[in-house]
């Protein structure tokens, strides 16, 4: 079965959703006292944005956004491994997934992760990507879902 014919949107969402407490819970150094979800004998599959060849976005303190999707992903995969989960890592190295010699090497990294994703058939899909604005008035955590999806809004 694919995994994007089972339900995605209501994974998808808890997923961003334990994403964004953990990130908070790396960068802020207080404990946060946070519900629990059964991992147990769930496939999680952590996609950590960008890597390799693509730095992603620079943060103004010269880190790039590869380096700190990667530090989310493996500490979340050590996490929920300890909760009895199995845990599917696109990447586990700063490397980007394209195959060498591709002219289109962005396209190339997308297709074979959404082939590992695919091929999977996880339970659930989280991507951690960080976001940065000019505007100091965006700040904090985003959650994306499908606009048509009544569940997503509601998460």
């Amino acid at each position: 079965m694919d995994f994007w014919s089972k339900n995605p949107k209501i994974y998808v969402g808890i997923g961003i959703l334990l994403v964004i407490l953990l990130g908070y819970n790396i960068y802020s150094g207080r404990a946060v006292t946070t519900f629990g979800l059964p991992t147990a004998k769930r496939v999680i599959i952590i996609d950590p944005g960008h890597g390799g060849f693509d730095p992603g976005k620079m943060g103004i303190n010269g880190a790039h956004e590869k380096d700190i999707n990667l530090a989310i992903a493996l500490k979340l995969q050590a996490y929920l491994e300890q909760s009895g989960a199995y845990v599917v890592i696109t990447r586990n190295t700063d490397e980007g997934l394209n195959e060498e010699g591709d002219t289109n090497k962005k396209r190339s990294d997308m297709r074979k992760r959404k082939e590992l994703i695919n091929s999977s058939e996880g339970d659930i899909l989280i991507s951690i990507h960080q976001n940065s604005f000019p505007e100091s008035k965006y700040k904090g955590a985003q959650v994306f879902y499908h606009g048509h999806s009544t569940e997503g809004e509601r998460l």
